[in-house]
């Protein structure tokens, strides 16, 4: 007995079967992993380590990221003015790169061109090529919910309202 047409078929149809399977396989893997390599890019745009040191009346800004960026896109965001990485900084144009390590001072002799107070409030803004606009780091970042001191002085605190050394309420008579 030797080999029929209907078994030489049905062996092209199942090795065709595993080929497709092997195939969707390959393809949901590739296109899963370009998902994640896209959303850690994006991940990557919306975040930064960055350091601040106020002296004075000057901030210094540390660039401690690993992922470089343009100057010319990188934005400090102060409450008088608004100026790019490549404005500030003596050795970088718009397009030259903000890497790891480097550092500008921001203040009165800068092109910011104002001095920086302790309670001031400054966004490291990044804008994408495509525009998207991050706010990377904040210095002095404003809680608007925290309406209520917090500590000794704050609710519950020894100092606060409702602790023992708070306000003190008049005797009865």
């Amino acid at each position: 007995m030797g080999i029929t047409a209907a078994s030489r078929s049905r062996a092209v149809s199942e090795l065709l079967g595993v080929v497709v399977l092997i195939g969707m396989t390959l393809l949901v893997t590739v296109a899963l992993g370009a998902g994640v390599m896209l959303i850690s890019q994006q991940e990557a745009d919306q975040t930064a380590d960055i350091g601040f040191t106020h002296l004075g009346d000057r901030l210094v800004i540390n660039y401690n990221d690993g992922t470089d960026r343009p100057a010319g896109r990188l934005y400090v965001d102060g409450p008088e003015n608004n100026v790019s990485w490549a404005e500030l900084s003596d050795d970088l144009g718009p397009e030259g790169m903000v890497e790891q390590g480097a550092f500008l001072e921001v203040g009165p002799e800068t092109a910011y061109g104002s001095g920086v107070s302790e309670e001031a409030t400054f966004d490291i803004v990044y804008f994408t090529g495509s525009g998207e606009r991050f706010v990377l780091a904040t210095w002095n970042e404003v809680d608007e919910e925290a309406d209520t001191p917090t500590g000794p002085d704050g609710p519950g605190g020894p100092d606060g309202p409702d602790g023992p050394g708070g306000p003190e309420e008049p005797e009865s008579p």
